[in-house]
């Protein structure tokens, strides 16, 4: 049995990195679930009607931001998922890439995060396409605002970094 895809289901330890190199992708990710506001808007409310069979279509729709267009973009995937047989259960299959969590004692598994990270391969063009990346790039395109690395091991007055901080009107993820 399958979780709910949707925001209110969503938490960041559900996510657990699969055989793709997409790390950058998984943390930021986990980010964007603490921010409830900007995730609502990723995965929309109305996504998920649940698996009743009369009203089930296998299709999930996500929000991503194109910074180079300077637009959102709405990205519909089906509910087709890669997956590879379990090596500890070779009988049993598991998503190839990134891992739906099972708690001990819970029936159901989260579905939202192989979804997800599905509509984002389809945004970027393929899954090869989040193999190795930034999580700059990730959280701009959940959230449509920009980010700025800061090397915190360098002398903080280069960046003056608080006073960056103090001066933004954009918070900080």
């Amino acid at each position: 049995q399958a979780g709910s895809p949707g925001p209110e289901a969503c938490s960041f330890e559900d996510l657990k990195q699969g055989y793709l190199g997409d790390c950058w992708y998984v943390a930021s990710l986990q980010a964007l679930t603490l921010r409830q506001k900007e995730l609502r808007f990723v995965i929309p409310e109305d996504n998920f009607t649940g698996f009743n069979p009369e009203t089930y279509c296998g299709a999930f729709h996500f929000r991503f931001y194109n910074v180079a267009e300077e637009k959102w973009v709405d990205v519909v995937v089906d509910d087709r998922i890669p997956c590879t047989p379990d090596p500890q259960a070779p009988s049993k299959w598991k998503p190839y890439f990134l891992n739906i969590i099972v708690r001990w004692g819970q029936p159901v598994a989260e579905f939202w995060p192989v979804l997800i990270e599905k509509a984002y391969a389809k945004f970027v063009g393929t899954y090869e396409g989040i193999e190795g990346g930034w999580s700059s790039q990730a959280l701009a395109n959940f959230t449509g605002g920009f980010s700025e690395v800061v090397d915190l091991q360098a002398d903080l007055k280069e960046y003056q970094l608080f006073a960056l901080v103090g001066k933004t009107r954009y918070e900080i993820i």
